[in-house]
């Protein structure tokens, strides 16, 4: 998987059910950088992702 932002996004936090496996789940994403993901699971499992940010829970306060 690879994610890519025009903004600076803060602790990103990847969410799968604990069948899924991965090799980072916990970064900071930077403007026009790539994040490549590597993930192991089933298909089913990998399309349960939530991604939660600090910048999204910063907000909610």
């Amino acid at each position: 998987m690879t994610l890519w932002t025009d903004k600076f996004v803060w602790g990103v936090c990847l969410n799968f059910p604990e069948e899924v496996e991965l090799n980072d789940n916990y970064f900071d994403l930077f403007p026009h950088a790539r994040k490549e993901i590597m993930l192991r699971g089933k298909e089913e499992k990998v399309n349960q992702l939530k991604i939660d940010t600090m910048n999204t829970l910063m907000r909610k306060i």
